[in-house]
């Protein structure tokens, strides 16, 4: 089986680089996110990024879960919905 289709990496050094690299992409979006909101934003606009960190908020927890499963080679919970591992959802 190819890394790119395998969930959990079975070599830890690629586990761990993959665990960093999304650990740093969630990073950036949530900076992105932080420098939009500096700017003068319409009530629409508002409600975007609103909608955004809220889907933020459920998606932190699910993160965390995943990369936990990963570092303990878990690739059935990594495999799992990500409903499975909320604990809230937007309404």
């Amino acid at each position: 089986m190819s890394r790119s289709i395998r969930v959990v990496s079975r070599h830890a050094v690629f586990r761990d680089k993959d665990i960093a690299e999304q650990k740093a992409a969630a990073k950036a979006f949530d900076d992105e996110i932080a420098a939009v909101k500096q700017h003068e934003l319409s009530t629409d606009e508002r409600t975007l990024i609103g909608e955004i960190e809220q889907q933020r908020e459920v998606m932190r927890p699910i993160e965390s879960k995943l990369n936990a499963a990963a570092v303990a080679n878990d690739e059935a919970a990594a495999r799992a919905s990500p409903r499975c591992f909320a604990t809230a959802t937007p309404d």
